[in-house]
């Protein structure tokens, strides 16, 4: 094969008077293809790197599989995760009950998915296996939807939580979910825990659960939110109850709760 560049001065003026019309489109083009090239790749295959990043050191694994139709159980393409060794054990001795951190590790997973990905597959499969014991727990992606609206409805909140604005925050409290005045009770409880505690810096989420109470006389699918605040003192846990379909404008808060328990780091 000859090249079809000029390989010195005087093969260029040779080259630019015998060149053939509509040759220099056809060099561009040649020239432009392989920028072109990349942007025809798929989306990256999502990683583990944010749940490693989350709760340290340990083995964490992927894989892609399909899941046959079962009563009460998921199924279509999903993603399978698998946490083994210190990673896993940590959180045997940091939780009462797994379904926590396995629902956090599915959010941060679910949180990097490509519209591709979450368009293509139906739910995450997270398996921790212990030292001598095995759990599995399942999460669609349609609920996993629902927890990152309701984490961008807490967004909102959270600055009047960092202020100290408790008539501000509390003014948000759902009628279905208490009186004004049972939202109102909570506002020493919060101005205590700063004297005591410090300031509020952020909220660090630990995990979900759904709640489907009955509230005005329907059921209302909600999502708890449950996690660390994070104090200038000292931190201590605490849980957001939030509808998940309400406008931003809205009332959205239908609940919180205070528990003095260890730090969860």
């Amino acid at each position: 094969m000859y090249p079809i560049y000029p390989r010195s001065r005087r093969e260029a003026r040779t080259f630019a008077r015998t060149r053939k019309p509509g040759m220099r489109a056809f060099l561009v083009v040649l020239l432009l293809l392989p920028l072109a090239l990349p942007n025809c790749r798929g989306p990256e295959a999502p990683s583990v790197e944010p749940l490693r990043r989350f709760y340290g050191a340990g083995s964490a694994t992927v894989a892609e599989g399909v899941a046959q139709p079962a009563p009460g159980r998921p199924h279509g393409r999903y993603f399978g995760i698998t946490l083994a060794g210190g990673m896993a054990e940590r959180m045997e001795q940091s939780f009462q009950t797994l379904h926590l951190p396995a629902s956090n590790c599915a959010y941060l997973f679910y949180r990097q998915l490509s519209p591709r990905h979450r368009a293509t597959h139906a739910f995450v499969r997270i398996t921790l296996k212990g030292k001598t014991t095995s759990s599995q727990f399942e999460f669609p992606l349609a609920h996993l939807a629902r927890v990152e609206r309701s984490e961008a409805l807490l967004k909102r909140a959270l600055p009047l939580l960092q202020a100290g604005d408790y008539d501000a925050l509390l003014a948000k409290g759902n009628p279905w979910g208490g009186s004004v005045a049972a939202w109102q009770r909570a506002k020493p409880r919060f101005r205590q825990l700063d004297s005591d505690y410090g300031r509020v810096c952020s909220f660090s989420l630990q995990g979900f659960a759904y709640l489907t109470p009955t509230l005005g006389g329907r059921t209302r699918p909600l999502i708890r939110l449950a996690g660390v605040l994070v104090r200038a003192k000292r931190n201590h846990q605490f849980a957001w109850v939030v509808d998940p379909n309400a406008a931003p404008q809205s009332p959205y808060l239908y609940g919180f709760n205070f528990r003095m328990e260890p730090d969860l780091r």
